[in-house]
């Protein structure tokens, strides 16, 4: 496989193309194994750390950039990929919040790690219900060692594809497996007519323990929308992860897209759909203000995080540098901008016009006129909601549904960006095609994805699975 230059958006299509043909390599052999079921096969719990581990040796391996950022392994660096070494894993501390007991009752309610809404959940039923805070578990897995020899011809035969022959690609990611599933062997649960609220199962330990609970046909497994919009928004295969290792899931909204989400990996949960209560604070409307231009308009810039070499595919991000050079040039065709950095990503960057990363939308959406996005995220969906002007410049990131995007683009001023071309040139073109076609917006995304009609919320729907 040559290497591809990644500095544009034609070598990004190619990069995406990449990383769907491995995907596909681990999807064809996991159709194959037949015999065990999801909570049990070693290889479909660990699915999303091979997409990743698998794709970020993509991205690594055809830069153009070299990357000397620390292994966080499933995540490498170029010298990793010149110069691979085994990799020593470490056990993770015991939170000590683990296995903590709380409220009454007969029926064991257990909460897990990385819970974004724990907090009203906690409240609502530690009064009615034995609630237990469970952040690790291990998990006992039918004939390990031949799942193990499974999942390794699996990362061999991706190995084979990336052209990567040495040994030690494969047998780190074994090693990382034994480590994350004998870690707190001691803490071996047994649930039995238990439930398990879980947040986002695109976490590692929270998909051992729902698959531990799952193992139990008397347990139930309740996975809760992580963000504030519904994930099925994204076609892309991390999607399937999302939907995974839970018996019911509670996403928001009144589109029902249950048999759109139906996979050959993963068994597909019974979905509900609740009101998403953190858009209460925000004003939610269908007209929006007019885009008149005026260069006293204040405009907020919310891009993606910069990441560093955390990075995975299809479709999901793009080089830190290559993306600093668009934003530069955003930020001196849009000069009355200020930039909200993303909290997780690097800081590196834009240090007078970047505001403090702590500073949430709902406190500042209203200090501007105009929103600028060129991703779709948690402050993309909210911004939808008010009755703000928004631009949104397309460069690749995310592979939306199609019946989404054309919703978005009856909403926001849409423009599709080519990396490959003077960006400011785009820019202006794009600001004078606003001028002459002063197109009116509407906002149909909130009604159809984040609100629900019959006002449902989460605390009621999950005493309804109860």
């Amino acid at each position: 496989m040559s290497k591809i230059s990644l500095n544009n958006n034609t070598d990004l299509n190619k990069i995406n193309t990449l990383c769907l043909k491995a995907i596909k390599i681990i999807d064809d052999n996991i159709c194959l194994q037949k015999k065990y079921k999801d909570a049990f096969n070693l290889t479909k719990i660990f699915y999303h750390e091979i997409i990743q581990y698998s794709t970020n040796i993509i991205l690594i391996k055809n830069s153009i950039y070299k990357n000397s950022d620390d292994l966080n392994f499933p995540y490498i660096n170029s010298n990793y990929i010149l110069r691979p070494k085994k990799i020593k894993f470490t056990t993770k501390n015991d939170s000590f919040l683990d296995n903590l007991n709380f409220g009454l009752g007969k029926k064991k309610i257990f909460l897990s790690r990385n819970l974004h809404v724990k907090r009203k959940i906690f409240l609502n039923l530690a009064p009615k219900k034995k609630l237990k805070l469970n952040y690790y578990s291990s998990i006992n897995l039918p004939d390990y060692e031949y799942q193990l020899e499974t999942l390794k011809n699996i990362l061999k035969k991706i190995m084979i594809f990336l052209n990567l022959k040495n040994k030690i690609f494969v047998d780190n990611f074994i090693n990382y497996v034994k480590n994350t599933i004998n870690f707190n062997k001691q803490k071996d649960l047994s649930p039995k007519n238990s439930v398990l609220i879980v947040g986002s199962n695109m976490n590692i330990e929270n998909r051992i323990v729902s698959a531990k609970f799952l193992q139990e046909d008397t347990n139930k497994v309740i996975s809760i929308n992580h963000s504030v919009y519904p994930f099925y928004v994204y076609n892309e295969p991390v999607r399937n992860i999302e939907y995974s290792f839970c018996s019911d899931y509670i996403s928001y909204g009144n589109f029902d897209f249950s048999k759109k989400i139906k996979n050959k990996i993963f068994f597909t949960p019974k979905l509900h759909f609740a009101n998403n209560d953190t858009l209460n604070n925000l004003p939610k409307t269908k007209r929006i203000k007019n885009f008149e231009l005026d260069k006293n308009l204040k405009y907020l810039y919310v891009p993606n995080m910069m990441n560093g070499n955390i990075r995975y595919g299809p479709f999901r991000d793009i080089e830190d540098k290559i993306y600093y050079k668009f934003q530069n040039d955003l930020l001196n065709t849009f000069q009355n901008t200020m930039i909200k950095i993303h909290p997780k990503g690097k800081k590196l960057f834009f240090d007078q016009k970047r505001l403090s990363e702590n500073v949430s939308f709902e406190k500042i959406y209203n200090n501007y006129e105009v929103y600028i996005f060129d991703y779709f995220s948690t402050p993309f969906a909210k911004a939808i909601a008010t009755n703000k002007p928004i631009i949104y410049f397309d460069i690749g990131l995310r592979n939306l549904e199609k019946e989404v995007i054309n919703i978005i683009k009856k909403r926001v001023y849409y423009c599709k960006i080519d990396l490959n071309k003077n960006l400011k040139d785009q820019f202006k073109k794009f600001l004078i095609n606003i001028s002459i076609k002063n197109e009116k917006k509407i906002n149909l995304f909130t009604e159809k994805f984040l609100i629900n009609k019959n006002n449902e919320n989460i605390n009621s729907i999950i005493e309804k699975i109860l």
